[in-house]
């Protein structure tokens, strides 16, 4: 297990559309099936001369051209699902299959690691509920929605009595109610500790309005810092674009770039983001075809980013579906997402990927094991 290392997962939730992110400025068969909602190749931001980006996304763009994004293409599952809810469930749980107990990937990670996180802030997720992804059998992450709201309201006098009451509880309480007051107490202690790292970190930027923006911020805030904190889970959306998509999609995707833009200058002025891999995802892409709407309906197989200055395939991982042989409507699948997994567990987090995943998936070569080393 590496320690120092930090794994950032950003989903963007709802459903992205992939082709008109990533743009196959030269295929025929993607401009046929959308005659009103396709990209001009004089309007996207050129990688080569088969493909394009959103020109929404030039930092995007800024670090495909520095070696330090991967575009993993055609990734999926067997028998997908077009269910929002279903999805979100087997990319955050790591299994396909319909579960009721299911636990996160994530969160079986920080059950078999959880010595190493004394404070028990292992993982956060920047949100008021906790994900799939982060829920273990033992651990799991915290979900914090807005920490200063969250450090203020801790400070009410009824949360000291309930510290003061631990003993009493543990002594002479049935087990149930023990582990409550015990997992209170662990997360207050959590809290503190996050405060504490939260205050070190100097605010070097001013973050903008936007609610990714200050998600990132705090997360920028406790990396720069050192805190233990290994995990960071953000979502971001909604990109279920069945009508009207193109003003939609532009306004998500120059908000996100504007950001992220933020975000991973700052880890850079601070010398943090050599520490840092981001996994960028949505639970599927949309449906090749336009539809009556000027928007696309759910899709199967998507195109997926890692960020870090590790990386020893940057730029395009592997091509993009040429669209030929649709699965009803949908790009194939060719990498399964458990793969990906596989290659951030083991490459990056240098832990035994089976045991979380519950079987061997090949890894990708997407780290360059020379470069994370030095």
């Amino acid at each position: 297990m590496q320690r120092d290392r930090k794994l950032i997962i950003i989903q963007w939730t709802g459903g992205n559309d992939g082709l008109n992110t990533f743009v196959p400025i030269e295929n025929d068969i993607y401009y046929k099936a959308r005659p009103k909602l396709h990209l001009k190749k004089s309007q996207v931001l050129s990688l080569n001369d088969l493909y394009g980006f959103n020109p929404q996304l030039k930092f995007l763009h800024q670090l495909y051209q520095q070696g330090q994004l991967s575009i993993v293409n055609n990734v999926g599952y067997p028998n997908a699902t077009r269910s929002h809810f279903h999805a979100m469930d087997i990319w955050q749980s790591g299994i396909v299959k319909n579960d009721k107990k299911l636990t996160g990937w994530l969160g079986r990670y920080l059950d078999k690691h959880q010595a190493y996180f004394p404070n028990k802030v292992g993982a956060i997720e920047t949100s008021s509920i906790l994900s799939t992804g982060l829920n273990g059998n033992e651990t799991s992450g915290i979900c914090i929605d807005n920490f200063s709201q969250m450090w203020s309201q801790l400070q009410n006098p009824l949360f000291s009595k309930i510290l003061e009451r631990l003993p009493i509880v543990n002594e002479h309480s049935s087990e149930g109610l023990q582990h409550i007051y015990q997992k209170i107490h662990e997360g207050i202690n959590g809290i503190e500790y996050l405060h504490k790292m939260h205050h070190k970190s100097a605010k070097a930027i001013k973050p903008n309005k936007s609610e990714l923006s200050q998600d990132l911020n705090f997360i920028a805030e406790l990396i720069i810092a050192q805190a233990e904190t290994q995990i960071f889970y953000v979502s971001f959306g909604s990109f279920d674009t069945h009508a009207n998509q193109q003003k939609h999609h532009e306004k998500l995707l120059r908000k996100f770039n504007s950001s992220f833009k933020e975000f991973i200058n700052r880890l850079k002025t601070h010398n943090a983001f050599k520490d840092v891999c981001i996994l960028i995802f949505s639970e599927f892409g949309r449906r090749v075809q336009e539809n009556g709407s000027l928007g696309t309906d759910h899709g199967q197989a998507n195109n997926l980013y890692v960020v870090s200055d590790h990386l020893n395939q940057a730029g395009i991982y592997n091509e993009l579906d040429h669209l030929s042989a649709l699965q009803d409507g949908d790009i194939p699948f060719e990498i399964d997402f458990r793969q990906v997994y596989a290659s951030i567990l083991e490459d990056w987090l240098a832990v035994n990927s089976e045991s979380i995943l519950y079987q061997k998936f090949k890894k990708l070569d997407i780290f360059n094991s020379a470069k994370i080393l030095t």
